[in-house]
C-alpha cells in the first residue's frame, strides 16, 4: 500500500538502491546537517521516554515517537522533523543502546546539540558488560553534545573532566537545578522547581526527577520556567510506566513497560509510596547476562516490607 518505495529489489513506483538501511541513515545525516533548531539527545537507563515527553512538552518540540531510539528509527525522525512546516523548533530524541559503540554511531547521526543522562543502572548487559560500560556508553552522548546534563545519581558515574562540564539535576540539594517534592497525593505530586510551583499528575521520586531533568532543558534554553511546567504537567507519557489504574476496587501501579534493576527499584519505591496493603507482581529482568540470577535475588530481598 505504500505510494513510493526505497528498496534494494526493482519496483515500478520506487528507486533501486545497493542498501536501503544505508541510504536512509544518508538521508538522515542530510535532514540533521541541515536541520536549523536545537537538537536535544537523551538517553539512560531508565527514565529516558518519560523524559523525553515532558522535555518535548517544555520545550514545544517535536520528538521521536514512543520509544524508537535506533539508528534507522532516528534518522527518519530527523527526516520527518527537516521536512515539517515548523523545522526550526526543537527537536527531543531518545537514545538507546545495547551493545558497545552504538551511542557513538547515534551520535554521529544525530549531533546533538543537547544531551541529557537519566539514570545509569544495570542493563542491556548481554551486550554491554557490566556497570562501568553502561556508564562509559553512555557517557558518550554527553561528551558529544556541547550542552549536557545529567541526574545526580549518574553524574556520580563521569569521569572528573566530565562532571566540570556537566550540570546536574534532581530532588538532591547538592544537584546544580534542584527540584523539591512539596507535597503528595494518590497519583500527583506538588513540585518546586527554581521558584515554580505545580501538579505533577504522576506518583513517584522517579517521575518528579525526570520532571525537573525536562525543565533543566528548558531553563538553558531560556524559556520561562513557569510555562514550561504547566505544558510538562500537561504531557502525555507511553503507556506501562509509572502509571495509576483503577481495576474494581483495587489500585494499580503499572509499570510493566520493560524492567532492569534500576527501573524496577524505582517502581517499587513509587509503589511504597501508595496506601497499604501493597502487592508487588514482577517479572523478568532481561538480559542481565551472567549477573542475573544475582539481580533478581537482590530484587526480591527490595521487595519485603
Amino acid at each position: 500500500g505504500a505510494a513510493y518505495l526505497v528498496s534494494d529489489a526493482p519496483h515500478p513506483r520506487g528507486v533501486r538502491v545497493a542498501d536501503p538501511a544505508a541510504a536512509l541513515l544518508a538521508l538522515g545525516r542530510w535532514a540533521r546537517s541541515s536541520y536549523e533548531g536545537p537538537v536535544v539527545g537523551i538517553s539512560g537507563s531508565a527514565g529516558k521516554t518519560s523524559t523525553k515527553a515532558f522535555a518535548a512538552a517544555a520545550l514545544g518540540a517535536a520528538s521521536s515517537p514512543g520509544n524508537l531510539n535506533t539508528p534507522l528509527a532516528l534518522a527518519a525522525t530527523l527526516v520527518n522533523a527537516r521536512l515539517a512546516p515548523e523545522g526550526r523548533r526543537p527537536l527531543v530524541l531518545e537514545l538507546g543502546i545495547d551493545h558497545r559503540g552504538e551511542m557513538a554511531e547515534l551520535v554521529a547521526l544525530v549531533k546533538p546539540s543537547h544531551g541529557l543522562l537519566t539514570l545509569i543502572a544495570p542493563s542491556h548487559l548481554l551486550g554491554l558488560g557490566d556497570l562501568a560500560t553502561v556508564a562509559r556508553e553512555k557517557a558518550v552522548l554527553l561528551e558529544a553534545a556541547p550542552q549536557a546534563f545529567a541526574s545526580r545519581q549518574a553524574w556520580n558515574f563521569l569521569s572528573p573532566d566530565l562532571r566540570a562540564r556537566v550540570t546536574s539535576y534532581g530532588l538532591d540539594e547538592d544537584a546544580h537545578f534542584v527540584g523539591r517534592r512539596l507535597a503528595q497525593s494518590l497519583g500527583a505530586q506538588t513540585l518546586q522547581v527554581q521558584g515554580v510551583t505545580f501538579e505533577l499528575p504522576h506518583p513517584g521520586e522517579a517521575m518528579a526527577r525526570n520532571a525537573v531533568g525536562a525543565l533543566a532543558l528548558a531553563a538553558a534554553l531560556g524559556l520561562p520556567l513557569a510555562a514550561a511546567a504547566a505544558a510538562l504537567a500537561a504531557a502525555t507519557l507511553e503507556g506501562g510506566r509509572l502509571q495509576l489504574r483503577r481495576a474494581g476496587g483495587r489500585l494499580i501501579l503499572d509499570d510493566s513497560y520493560n524492567s532492569n534493576p534500576g527501573s524496577a527499584a524505582e517502581a517499587l519505591a513509587a509503589l511504597r509510596e501508595l496506601p497499604a496493603p501493597r502487592v508487588a507482581i514482577l517479572g523478568d529482568m532481561l538480559e542481565l547476562g551472567e549477573a542475573s540470577a544475582r539481580y533478581h535475588r537482590e530484587l526480591g530481598e527490595a521487595s519485603r516490607g
